[in-house]
C-alpha cells in the first residue's frame, strides 16, 4: 500500500492527489465492493429518503433542494440502468461496415476449408433455414 510520503506517480488524479489523499486514493483501488451497483444504489436511495426526511416538514422545498433531489434521483436512474445491463447482458452496437468486412472474410475461410461447392451451398441452406443467415 502507498504509504503517501511519495506522490502516487500513475492514475487518473496523480498529479492533483493532495498528501494523505494518496493512501485514501490506494485503498479505494483496491476495494471490490466499490464494484458494486447494488451497494451503490441503496446509498444513493438512502441519501435520497434523509434528505426527503429532513424537508418533511416544510412548508416549501427551495430550488436548490429540488435540483440537489433531482440529480441524486437521476444518478439513482442511470446506476439501475447500469444493474439492469450488467445482470441481463450488455448489448452492443456493431457498425455495418465492420459486419460486411467479417463476413466477406468469413466467406474467404469458407472456401478454404470446404472446397466443394455443393458442400459450401448445403452449409449456407442449413444457416439460412436455422435463421443465422
Amino acid at each position: 500500500m502507498h504509504g503517501g510520503k511519495t506522490p502516487i506517480k500513475s492514475g487518473l488524479y496523480s498529479k492533483y492527489a493532495m498528501k494523505g489523499l494518496a493512501e485514501k486514493i490506494e485503498e479505494a483501488s483496491n476495494d471490490k465492493k466499490l464494484t458494486d451497483v447494488r451497494a451503490l444504489i441503496a446509498v444513493q436511495a438512502s441519501l435520497m429518503n434523509s434528505y426527503l426526511e429532513k424537508y418533511k416538514f416544510a412548508k416549501a422545498i427551495g430550488q436548490e433542494e429540488i435540483e440537489v433531489l433531482m440529480t441524486i434521483s437521476d444518478t439513482i436512474g442511470k446506476n439501475i440502468e447500469r444493474l439492469n445491463k450488467i445482470e441481463n447482458g450488455e448489448t452492443f452496437n456493431v457498425k455495418i461496415d465492420v459486419v460486411q468486412r467479417f463476413v466477406l472474410k468469413a466467406f474467404e475461410i469458407i472456401k478454404i476449408f470446404i472446397p466443394d461447392a455443393k458442400t459450401r451451398e448445403a452449409c449456407g441452406a442449413a444457416l439460412m433455414k436455422a435463421g443465422v443467415a
